[in-house]
């Protein structure tokens, strides 16, 4: 005869409250998008209302940003594929904090250990789960969703593709070059050397030619279909300004701070009635104050973090580009007391207004390099590359300044770098090199 017993079981399981999943969200998001997630809130809550957008708010237009706007946005049509899938509610959970971290473009930007972070660390959240929760959400549509670099959206959609949709597709010795190609040769195909190609892989001229024209049909950018028309619309969320002594500070741009406000008239309302007869209406009322604290969260740290970028770039407010200091994360991190995966995710789509323009958070980022001496110094890749541009601009058309000539040249300016460096940050700047920006004879 069988015996019942009783035993303890300990376990965890991922719970990421409405709450968190909110406020991871509207830390990241653009300043337009956020106004218009603000703008739905309050169309579903009747203890939030919206100001009228007067002068001090132009950016808030609604013919520009709302008439427009797409009907279903990248992260609604990959929600919806996530509802259908049979994985279970923790790894369904983790896609959709991944699903809230892609970019414009549709790539995952943070590192999955940074991802992790984020999360509570009760819940005790592997890399590998994360990596598993990756790996779905990369099989959804678009092909290339979900990609870290370049090289992967590529091989995804390679993976994905229908083969009646694109040219060659149908031939598998076309995509087997196609992907061996995109894993580990785009240099060369960005360099047009399909001879070079040749001698590196096994296959004929005709198979790598039919290949490079297939990756040509490509999306660098599988989430830009679903992008809003507004996207291309900038608004500064930092202003730099001076004080009356002249020195440099950040302030919260009023442009890009949607005005939205708890209905007192209804809070005080609900406060004299039970609880239990009007439970919708105090949730809602709970909802709305964690709106208002995750926004002024959400603000808090913006500002700190434009506080902290002030003080350390003074030198690029006052010169422009070629001034720009050396600044990780790290560093900001540090000044202010906060985790560097949250100013990871706090500066990602932020601007900052300064007097050389609008200038995107993560450009004022970048890691030091050996001084002439060959010791660390405060020279950033984003002055560097100033430099390069200020220099190429000038040359002869007829005479254009090779890698090595640009080394040598950055060397007399103190900033001692290797020539394959100098070629990696001209590339970054989209500069093609010498032999391409020779002026041919007439």
């Amino acid at each position: 005869m069988s015996q019942l017993s009783v035993s303890l079981q300990l376990g965890q399981r991922l719970s990421l409250t409405p709450q968190l999943r909110q406020s991871l969200r509207l830390l990241q998001l653009s300043t337009l998008a956020l106004h218009e997630e603000v703008v739905r809130l309050a169309d579903e809550n009747p203890l939030l209302e919206l100001a009228d957008a007067g002068p001090a708010a132009p950016a808030y237009d609604d013919d520009m940003v709302f008439e427009e706007a797409a009907p279903v946005t990248l992260r609604d049509h990959l929600l919806e594929q996530l509802t259908f899938q049979p994985a279970d509610e923790r790894r369904k959970a983790l896609v959709q904090v991944l699903i809230d971290a892609l970019d414009d473009s549709g790539w995952l930007p943070d590192t999955l250990d940074d991802i992790r972070t984020w999360l509570p660390d009760t819940l005790a959240i592997e890399t590998t789960e994360l990596e598993a929760a990756l790996h779905l959400l990369q099989s959804f549509d678009p092909p290339g969703i979900g990609a870290r670099s370049l090289e992967e959206c590529l091989v995804l959609q390679l993976q994905a593709m229908d083969t009646h949709a694109f040219p060659y597709a149908d031939d598998p010795a076309v995509v087997t070059c196609a992907l061996s190609i995109c894993q580990s040769h785009l240099d060369l195909v960005a360099a047009r050397k399909l001879n070079q190609l040749r001698t590196l892989l096994p296959f004929d001229a005709g198979t790598i030619q039919h290949a490079c024209e297939l990756i040509a049909h490509l999306s660098p950018h599988p989430g830009h279909d679903w992008t809003r028309p507004a996207a291309d619309y900038v608004i500064p969320d930092i202003l730099a300004t001076r004080d009356a002594r002249g020195r440099w500070q950040a302030e919260l741009n009023p442009a890009a701070l949607p005005r939205i406000s708890l209905n007192q008239q209804y809070a005080s309302l609900l406060q004299a009635q039970d609880a239990r007869e009007h439970s919708a209406m105090h949730e809602q009322l709970q909802q709305a104050r964690w709106l208002l604290r995750s926004l002024g969260q959400r603000y808090d740290t913006l500002l700190k973090i434009g506080q902290a970028v002030v003080r350390r770039q003074a030198g690029f407010l006052d010169t422009g580009p070629t001034a720009m200091q050396a600044m990780t994360l790290k560093d900001i991190a540090q000044d202010i007391d906060m985790h560097e995966s949250t100013v990871s995710r706090a500066i990602a789509q932020k601007y900052m207004h300064t007097p050389h323009g609008l200038v995107d958070f993560k450009q004022f980022f970048s890691a030091r390099l050996a001084g002439a001496d060959g010791t660390q110094d405060s020279t950033s890749a984003t002055a560097v590359q100033a430099l390069l541009r200020e220099i190429i601009a000038a040359e002869s058309p007829d005479k254009p300044v090779s890698d090595n000539q640009l080394a040598d040249l950055l060397s007399a300016r103190g900033v001692a770098i290797a020539r394959r460096t100098v070629a990696k940050y001209r590339e970054a700047l989209r500069i093609p090199p010498a032999s391409a920006r020779k002026r041919p004879p007439t």
